[in-house]
């Protein structure tokens, strides 16, 4: 068995989190993974939000199923499908692109999620 195969298969949740503050290098590297991650057409049609408000976080943990341990989060990101991202680039550069329909929506999730499969492996 390979180490990815290993790593993947030893992968766990965990919601009970230290006060250890995570340096940013290793922000960055999950960050670096998470880009790196295939896309339809390598057009990575999602978008990363850092969250670092304390009242976000807040608000976040309320309205994500109640869940607590994100108030305290020390990292906490948010993928987002974003399907519009090539249309917008298209029509910034004076091109006369197709508007974007229910597949591109569907392409936009499945990159969002290679992407957070990417940093949470």
């Amino acid at each position: 068995m390979n180490e990815i195969t290993k790593s993947l298969k030893a992968r766990k949740s965990v919601r009970a989190f230290t006060e250890r503050e995570i340096p940013e290098e290793i922000k960055e590297e999950i960050l670096l993974c998470a880009v790196n991650a295939p896309t339809a057409g390598n057009q990575q049609l999602y978008t990363i939000l850092d969250i670092r408000d304390s009242e976000l976080l807040e608000r976040l943990s309320v309205t994500c199923d109640n869940q607590p341990f994100i108030k305290e989060s020390k990292f906490t990101l948010i993928f987002l499908a974003d399907f519009r991202k090539w249309y917008d680039a298209f029509i910034d550069t004076d091109c006369n692109p197709r508007r974007p329909c229910e597949g591109d929506l569907l392409l936009a999730v499945d990159d969002a999620l290679l992407a957070a499969q990417n940093a949470v492996t």
